[in-house]
């Protein structure tokens, strides 16, 4: 699969994570992307660092049992708490 654009691996200390998210819808919708291979591209987009994230966020069950929406609210609430002050 030849993907349309690019996105930079998902930086925990420096990444506005909402503006990524949204970033990464774009992506997907430019390509097309359907609902089933989301999350496979997701994870392999985001790097090493956000999947053991990921990982031990989702435990005991695996990421790949998880939709795309729902590794997205994790990583939302995780990284961008509500009340946060921009």
């Amino acid at each position: 699969m030849s993907i349309i654009g690019a996105i930079e691996q998902l930086n925990l200390n420096k990444t506005d994570v909402e503006s990524y998210l949204e970033r990464m819808d774009h992506l997907f919708r430019c390509n097309k992307v359907e609902e089933s291979e989301k999350v496979d591209l997701f994870v392999t987009l985001i790097g090493g660092d956000a999947y053991k994230l990921l990982k031990t966020m989702v435990k005991p069950q695996s990421v790949s049992e998880k939709t795309y929406a729902e590794l997205k609210k994790i990583l939302k609430d995780r990284m961008a708490p509500k009340g946060q002050l921009l």
